[in-house]
């Protein structure tokens, strides 16, 4: 039995002389094989990471941007009462060109019968635009500011569900 051992050690011995360089490179890629494969799986494991920060800053953003309308529109009341139409001329435009970008920007936030009415104070925001912009021409006209305070009201509510929506979506993705 011994000699049988003997025999096999010096085979395997002279196999191993022979062969040395043939078995590292096959260690050394198997090693490598298996280090890209954990790479590779921490590369996407990073990408996901990386997307779903994105995605929460950019709710992040958009529930700014949601407030930041909601202020203006307090302004504009404000403002309405005082018949202050240049400013007002200006919270309107500036209402309609960001509830325009929100609408283009981030239509899987909101559901349809909210964008449509997103929609839908883009138009109403241009009218009072527009009236504002007449009223600064003509300093004696008598607007009638209970109808714009109630526009500007529903469009109001309009933000605030707006608000809420991407609220519950940010929750949601957390």
């Amino acid at each position: 039995m011994s000699e049988f051992l003997l025999i096999v050690f010096a085979s395997f011995t002279v196999f191993l002389a022979e062969n040395w360089g043939n078995i590292l490179s096959g260690i050394g890629t198997a090693l490598t094989v298996g280090f890209s494969w954990r790479a590779k799986n921490a590369a996407t494991l990073a990408k996901e990471a990386s997307q779903n920060t994105k995605t929460k800053l950019q709710g992040l953003d958009l529930l700014s941007e949601i407030s930041r309308l909601n202020g203006r529109i307090d302004d504009m009341n404000y403002r309405l009462e005082a018949k202050d139409w240049p400013i007002i001329s200006e919270r309107a435009t500036d209402l309609r060109v960001s509830i325009a970008a929100i609408i283009a920007n981030d239509e899987a936030v909101f559901s349809k019968p909210l964008q449509e009415r997103l929609g839908e104070s883009v138009s109403q925001f241009r009218i009072i635009a527009g009236a504002a912009d007449r009223f600064v021409q003509k300093a004696d006209a008598n607007p009638d500011i209970v109808r714009y305070k109630r526009i500007v009201a529903d469009q109001k509510e309009t933000i605030v569900l707006a608000l809420q929506e991407a609220r519950i979506k940010m929750e949601v993705q957390s």
